[in-house]
Formats: structure tokens, sequence, C-alpha cells
């Protein structure tokens, strides 16, 4: 998979086996949750969540996550992302010389 992140990898490959340990176990009407430690650096562990709770609902990005213009978000998010994108994020070039053109 070219567009996926090593923690992307490890993190499914964690939330199939728990699934297929809850199932095993019986449970029913349930997701697979990924769980957040607390402390420095990143670590999570899986859980569960009725499922009930969780389809067709929103969880929207927390107000501190974006900046006061609306347009960006904040270091907050940076730190709070990064370590679920697990590299360097791709750079990307400018064209500077050679605008890009739109037509309507």
């Amino acid at each position: 998979m070219v567009c996926v992140s090593e923690v992307d990898l490890k993190e499914a490959y964690m939330v199939g086996e728990a699934a297929v340990r809850y199932a095993t176990d019986g449970e029913t009407d349930k997701m697979v949750i990924l769980v957040r430690e607390e402390g420095p650096g990143y670590r999570c562990t899986t859980g569960l969540a009725d499922l009930e709770e969780i389809a067709n609902a929103e969880k929207k990005l927390p107000d501190d996550f974006i900046n006061a213009g609306g347009n960006f978000v904040t270091r907050e998010f940076i730190d709070y992302a990064m370590p679920l994108i697990g590299g360097p994020l791709p750079v990307y070039v400018r064209l500077y010389r050679h605008p890009i053109l739109t037509i309507s």
C-alpha cells in the first residue's frame, strides 16, 4: 500500500485481531475502537463501544484545534495528528514561474 503509514498498518492489524477475539468471546453490536493512552509519546490500545453510540454520529474537531481565523489548524492539532501519520509528510513543489490556469 503506497499511501498508508506504518501507524495505520499496525493499528489496522491490531483492530482486526481484537475484532476476532471479541467476536469469539460472543460480543455483538459493538465496534472495536482505538483508545489513545495518556502520557508522552503515542500509544494506543483497543476497546469496545456500543455500535448504537457510534453509527450515524459525528465527532467534531475540538475548537482548540482550529485557529482564530477559522481557516487552519493550530499547533495543538499538529501535535495530536503527527504521531498518527507516523513519518514525515511528503514535500510538494511550488510552481512559482508556471502558474496553473483554471477554466470555469
